[in-house]
């Protein structure tokens, strides 16, 4: 076969002894599982080299950070070098490669590298060693069709491959196996950090909640962004725009603006008729008029009860404060919202002092 085609003899290293025609005139080499020539060793890279048959001959080059070494050599990455009968390539920390060339005969290739190895130096340059008998030779590419025994079922069948006989295919399902295990591990590793932090914290705190903590306090600007967002994922209706516009006039005639209570109520319906109509504006001119009326009424309304609300708290005078912070909590009901969490988390902070009765105490009390 060998007359053909060049070979290489893996000699050291998990897959010593075995052999590998190289039939096409481009082979890639390396661990992953596309790769031509399939190496198990783990400190190999995954495209290590390309093998190439060129017009001077067979090359090897080297596409590796860690280098690729012939002949006790180490090239860097983009080296090529033309290969003949007898150079041994080394790969990774201990996996070493007999090159035989078209023509020779790879039996006599590997009797004179054995006669040789004990005396010199290995293809990273290193003092040889006394060989060890390698397994029986095995074929990577061309093997022998299984017989009727080889094919029944037994306690081979079911025993895992090493990545040396897997196939490509079988060596990249491998590999993703691996890497998925290791998002797993991965994962839960950090996940137990999490838990183990707020484990920690809540011992800290006794296992409660810590209500003195000061919220930050919200601009005029903010509050009145949170007021006018639009409602979203809403799927245009173009009836249930007209029942909630119809709704909406309905409370801004009967209520018009001196119902603190109803005023959001009206808003909600106005933009709810936005949204199932998919735009941003009414048709009627009216509308519009009304629905800027109860926003602006209801935006001005909550930004100075929000603030007298702040003052109270900031004087430390917590009866009152959690007085003006429940009639906001009243009012604005939009529980999903920013402006909503910031009201409910500074009453719940002048609700813990209010009941606990703490004295005043001057306090530094920022934004």
């Amino acid at each position: 076969m060998s007359d053909k085609h060049p070979e290489l003899i893996f000699v050291t290293g998990p897959q010593a002894g075995q052999r590998v025609v190289l039939s096409h005139p481009v082979a890639m080499l390396g661990r992953g599982g596309d790769a031509d020539v399939l190496f198990s060793e783990e400190y190999i890279s995954r495209d290590q080299a390309r093998y190439e048959l060129v017009q001077a001959g067979p090359t090897l080059e080297n596409l590796a950070s860690r280098g690729t070494w012939i002949n006790g050599k180490r090239y860097k990455t983009g080296k090529r070098v033309l290969l003949e009968t007898g150079d041994l390539i080394g790969v990774g920390q201990e996996t070493q490669v007999l090159f035989v060339s078209a023509g020779d005969d790879p039996d006599t290739a590997l009797a004179t590298y054995r006669e040789s190895a004990t005396t010199g130096k290995d293809a990273f340059g290193r003092k040889a060693e006394p060989l060890k008998q390698p397994p029986p030779p095995s074929d990577l590419i061309e093997s022998e069709p299984a017989t009727e025994q080889d094919e029944q079922p037994g306690e081979a069948e079911f025993a895992e491959k090493r990545p040396s006989e897997m196939s490509a295919a079988e060596r990249l399902e491998n590999e993703q196996k691996v890497r998925r295990k290791k998002i797993i591990i991965g994962l839960g590793i950090y996940l137990a950090a999490i838990i183990a932090i707020a484990i920690v914290l809540k011992a800290r705190s006794g296992g409660k909640e810590q209500p003195w903590l000061i919220p930050p306090k919200l601009t005029n600007n903010e509050i009145a962004d949170f007021i006018r967002a639009p409602i979203k994922g809403i799927t245009p209706i173009q009836l249930r725009e007209e029942e909630e516009l119809k709704k909406a006039e309905g409370l801004y005639q009967q209520y018009g603006l001196s119902d603190t209570y109803r005023l959001y109520d009206c808003l909600v319906a106005f933009k709810e008729a936005l949204a199932y109509g998919g735009r941003g504006y009414y048709n009627d001119p009216k509308h519009d008029q009304m629905y800027k009326a109860v926003l602006d009424k209801l935006t001005e309304m909550i930004q100075k009860k929000y603030e007298n609300a702040y003052f109270q708290e900031k004087a430390e005078e917590w009866d009152q404060a959690e007085k003006e912070f429940y009639k906001i909590l009243r009012i604005y009901r939009n529980q999903g919202d920013g402006l909503f969490k910031n009201i409910q988390a500074h009453y719940k902070r002048v609700k813990h002092f209010q009941q606990k009765g703490k004295p005043k105490k001057r306090r530094m009390f920022g934004r």
